[in-house]
């Protein structure tokens, strides 16, 4: 499991929430607002769906150049986060392609 923290402007809120929830983030959270305007987005997210996150994030911020993404390792929980087994199969991958490209869509709307 790892903790991946996103600094960016309070206008991404809405679609980092899309994205916790399509990529299947375990636990999600945001901070108030910083002095500068943006805000601390916090998800716990599994080593299986990291990557597609990682993905997803970099897609979202790729001209955003005050935004920053930290993964970072959990050691420990309490109460101890169950990871939700992930299946293997055709569908599930499938299914994750289809999350980012409509995460892709939601950013050129936002953007456009």
């Amino acid at each position: 499991m790892r903790i991946c923290e996103v600094i960016a402007d309070k206008k991404y809120k809405r679609i980092l929430i899309t994205i916790a929830e399509k990529q299947g983030a375990i636990d999600y959270w945001w901070s108030s607002d910083l002095e500068d305007g943006r805000q601390i987005f916090t998800m716990v997210v599994t080593d299986d769906t990291r990557q597609s996150l990682i993905d997803s994030l970099q897609v979202l911020f790729e001209e955003d150049k005050k935004a920053k993404i930290l993964i970072l390792p959990v050691d420990a929980s309490i109460p101890r986060l169950h990871q939700k087994p992930q299946e293997k199969s055709y569908l599930n991958k499938l299914l994750k392609g289809l999350a980012l490209i409509s995460i892709t869509f939601l950013w050129l709307y936002y953007h456009l």
